[in-house]
């Protein structure tokens, strides 16, 4: 990466893609992740990504995911999970049918959020 800056004993490395400044960090050996920083200014950036990395670790000891998923997701998931239970007789139509109903709401309220 020409010009990139290596923060924080490698690991993390500030970038620029087609004029946005990224940041990518190192959890653990040979695992990264990379993060837009939605930033033209390279000081911001580095404040940004230091405060990203940061928040990163605080998450690791947390013994939380690097990444989080939306509500929205975990709501498909669960209604795959009982899809897969009704086809196995275990979850009732009436169920399914009210499940599936319920989650329109859940996803307009709630389905950004990360969980």
């Amino acid at each position: 990466m020409d010009g990139a800056r290596y923060l924080e004993d490698g690991k993390l490395t500030i970038f620029r893609r087609a004029g946005t400044y990224y940041a990518r960090l190192r959890l653990s050996p040979g695992k990264y992740v990379t993060r837009s920083l939605k930033t033209t200014v390279e000081e911001t950036a580095v404040q940004t990504g230091r405060r990203l990395l940061f928040q990163m670790e605080h998450r690791a000891e947390q013994g939380l995911p690097p990444k989080s998923k939306l509500f929205s997701t975990v709501i498909d998931e669960y209604i795959r999970f009982r899809e897969r239970d009704h086809a196995h007789g275990k979850t009732s139509t009436g169920m399914l049918r009210q499940i599936r109903r319920v989650s329109k709401f859940w996803r307009e309220y709630a389905g950004q959020l990360a969980v």
